[in-house]
Parts: structure tokens; sequence; C-alpha cells
């Protein structure tokens, strides 16, 4: 038993590729550097995209992998079976890999695009970008008598990339969490920061769209997604997965069951339920989805299990309707759609991102001192998020966070941070004369309209939202949002 263990933690695939989540590239700058791990503080959403939180990079848990060998040699150890049958289940309880036709368009030309093989259960990206280094910021060095700015090196992405983790799911198929990142870097000119000691600092200029959801897939069944011309351009995503059905129930032995439910590990609603089949049967659990039934009605308690899990991954789909309406004159509207699971979120954003000029820290010692800028990503264009479910009465509804900004940046102020001193005996000897510090600062203006709550659909599925955008886009103009929810087989 010890010799199989060793073995597994060896040469277990989930083990080798845990050392780094994969993620799509970043949209907005991030100070990394080429070659070296990604920082914790640049995961999990903070400091690289604008909306976009992956499961896999803030979790990073093994839901397929040692996990559920550590169950299966659970179970032999208290049977006493021999190694050759632990291996055995091992090979017929391993996820297969599932191959992934993919292309994803931008203003209907083909930027990403391939056929795949993808590991279930591990994240793996497929992306085509370049990068440029580029000044994010900078720190400043102070001592007495001297001052300098240490410019701060950051990345900054363009092209396209699909990040999938895929896993096994119950009766349906697989469920596939998608996170999409598609960007373009704008050439730019200097932030004129008024400061003889600073100089080459380039506004960073991002075009973004992203997009993260969780849906669930059948064989050859083509998953379609729309982000439309919000900020820089249409963005669509096709998808289809081929592969064998993944088994819900792997019988292990006489009375003795496997379950695979590995996509409901995080579901908190599922751990109560778990909690009452400990109760009622005899069960072995890792906690990372998989159970071992074991008894006269294992393979009974099992199927009911799964029906469980089944019922839970509820297929929903979103179509977006984003219209200005001006003088009473309806334009064009902007359609989005998504595919998605019920309670899971979905999650977008399309529009740009620059840096400005927003402030100075100051820095002194005896005889120096030093401005030290501040800068600070915007984003101008939609983003939002999306929770549908069905209610007990059977009605749609959805927990909606939307929101639409603009963003001006004006002629920068001129501010004086210290004025002109002349040279002078100090206690510690002569001051060095200084010259005055009149500084540029930039007055970002941001018109913001935001849609919040919890909304009911029609008895056809439909919500309507109006609200005026005056500060958004002027006078006599209104926003139209319209979505139309559904729950298809």
């Amino acid at each position: 038993m010890l010799s199989t263990l060793l073995t597994i933690a060896l040469f277990s695939p989930c083990a080798a590729l845990a050392q780094a989540p994969a993620m799509p590239h970043a949209s907005l700058p991030v100070g990394e550097r080429p070659g070296e791990a990604v920082l914790q503080e640049n995961q999990a959403g903070f400091g690289r995209w604008v909306v976009l939180e992956p499961s896999w990079v803030a979790l990073g848990t093994d839901l397929v992998g040692d996990s559920r060998l550590a169950l299966l040699n659970r179970v032999a150890a208290a049977r006493d079976l021999a190694d050759d049958v632990v291996l055995a289940w091992q090979e017929s309880t391993s996820p297969q890999p599932v191959v992934v036709n993919y292309r994803v368009l931008a203003d209907g030309v083909e930027v990403l695009a391939g056929r795949e093989s993808v590991p279930m259960g591990t994240a793996f990206v497929m992306s085509d970008s370049r990068r440029k280094s580029e000044i994010l910021d900078f720190d400043v060095e102070i001592a007495s008598g001297s001052v300098i700015l240490d410019p701060i090196i950051c990345q900054q992405y363009s092209g396209t990339s699909l990040a999938l983790e895929i896993f096994p799911l119950p009766g349906l198929g697989w469920q596939v969490e998608v996170a999409l990142v598609h960007s373009t870097s704008e050439n730019s000119q200097l932030i004129d920061a008024g400061y003889a000691q600073m100089d080459g600092k380039m506004r960073l200029i991002e075009h973004v769209a992203e997009c993260g959801f969780v849906a669930a897939m059948k064989p050859a069944s083509l998953l379609h997604m729309e982000l439309s011309n919000l900020g820089p351009g249409k963005v669509t995503v096709e998808m289809q997965l081929e592969g064998t059905l993944p088994k819900t129930l792997t019988q292990l032995g006489d009375n003795l069951y496997l379950l695979a439910v590995p996509t409901f590990a995080r579901d908190l609603g599922w751990s109560n339920y778990l909690s009452q089949l400990e109760e009622q049967s005899s069960l072995w659990s890792n906690g990372q989805g998989y159970l071992v039934f074991e008894g006269e009605h294992a393979l009974e308690t099992a199927s009911a299990a799964a029906q469980v899990a089944t019922a839970r991954a509820r297929p929903v789909s979103l179509d977006v309707s984003v219209q200005t309406v001006r003088d009473g004159v309806e334009e064009d509207p902007a359609l989005l759609r998504f595919h998605g699971l019920e309670n899971r979120v979905i999650r977008f954003a399309q529009g740009t991102v620059r840096d400005a000029l927003i402030d100075w820290d100051v820095e002194v010692a005896q005889v120096a001192r030093v401005a030290d800028p501040v800068f600070e990503n915007l984003f101008s264009g939609a983003q939002g998020k999306f929770v549908a479910r069905r209610r007990a009465d059977g009605k749609m509804e959805v927990d909606l966070d939307l929101k639409f900004s603009t963003v001006n940046l004006p002629e920068p102020r001129q501010i004086r941070l210290g004025a002109a001193t002349v040279g002078e005996m100090g206690f510690d000897g002569k001051v060095p004369a200084a010259p005055a510090q009149d500084l540029a600062l930039e007055i970002p203006e941001v018109a913001e309209l935001h849609f919040q709550g919890t909304y009911v659909a029609d008895e056809n599925g439909r919500i309507v939202l109006v609200r005026s955008a005056r500060s958004l886009l002027g006078d006599a103009t209104r926003l139209r949002v319209v979505v139309q929810l559904s729950s298809p087989q």
C-alpha cells in the first residue's frame, strides 16, 4: 500500500500542474517580470482583470487528482485489498481528457482558434498574445541631500486568451468554466507631469473585452457567446466538446459504488445534503466531490444522490439588449448573449482602461524633498455580473449588477507642492536652494449609470429596465436594458 501511495504522489499529473494556476493574460498592466512566478497579489482578480475571477485561481483546490486517489486508498485499506485492486480502481475512475474545438472572433475576424485535448479537472489556457514592458509607477528613494525616482516596470499584454476548467457533470455531460480575455494596447503619449525629476511615463491604454461564466455542455453541442460593441468591438466565442460521456457511477465491487460529482464540492447546499447522506448510509467522502457508497442499498442510494446532483445543475441563458433612446428616437441596440448555470455568476467587461496621474505623495529628508506620483487605472465602458435562478413559483429572477461609465481627462491642473527656498545655513550645515515645485495633476471626470438589484422576470422571462442617462450620454437621453431569461433543456 505504501508503494502505491508513493507512486501516486510522484507521478500524479495534478500534483505536477499544481505549481501555478493557468490564467488568461492580464487585461490590466501588471507588475510582473517574464520568467518569474506570478505574485500572490496579482492573483484572484486583484490587479489583473476588470471583473474576471476564475474560481480555480482563487481556490486552487484539486478536485480530481490526489484527493480522489487518497479516498480509494482509504476504502481499499479498510477492506484489506491488494495494491493491484487500487490500481484498477484508479484506472477505471480516472477522468478522461476532452477534445475542445474553439473559435474566437473579434469584429468578424478570427483571432484565436484550434482543436486541443484538455485535461479534466485542471485549468488549461489557449492563448495567442504578446507583451511589452512599460513604466507602471515610480518608487522614490530619498536620503539627506539626495533623491531619485525608481521606475516600476510592468507588462502590458495584447491578444486573446481562452482559459477553461472542465469537470464531469452527472447526467448532463461536462461543466465548463470559461475565462475569456481579448485586449489590444494603444500607442499613447507621454503624461506631462511638469516635474523636472520625472519624465518618460507613457499613458497606458488598453481596449478590453472580458467574460467569465460556467456552463453545461454535451458532446457536439455548440456553445455560442457574444459580447456586443460596447467598447472595442464585438467578440464572439464558439465552442464544442468531443469525448466519451463521463461516468456518473462506477462499480468498484459488490455493493460498492463510486459517485463522481466534483462540480459540487464548493456548493454549500450540496455540503448540507452530504451531511444528511452520511447520517443515513454507509458512505466514504474526500470532501472534494467523490463519494463511495457501500452496503446492501449502495446502488440505490448512489443513484438517488446522482439525481440530486443533476437537478442542481440547471442551465440558463441570458440575452441582454442595451439601447440608447435619444430625443425619443431608439438607436440600434447592443446585443449580448450568455450561457451559464443557475446560481453561478456570469461576469463581463467591455471598454477601455487608461491610467491617470491623480495624486502626489511627498517624501522629505533633512535637506532633500521629492514628490511621489500616484497613478490610477480608470475604466470606461460596460461591466456587469448576473446570477439567474428559477423561483419556487416558476418565475425566473436575476441578481443584476450592471454599470456603464465614461471617463473624461481634461487638461491637467497645475498645483504648487512647495515654494522656492534659498540656500541657508541650517543645524546640520548648509541647506541648498530649491526651486518651486509646480506640478501637473489630472482631474478625471467619471460619469456612471448603475443598475443593481434583484429583478423578477415576467411570465415570458423578460425584464425591462429604463433609466435617464443625462450625465452619461447627454440631455434628453435614456438607457433601456432588456434581459431575456430562459432555461434550455
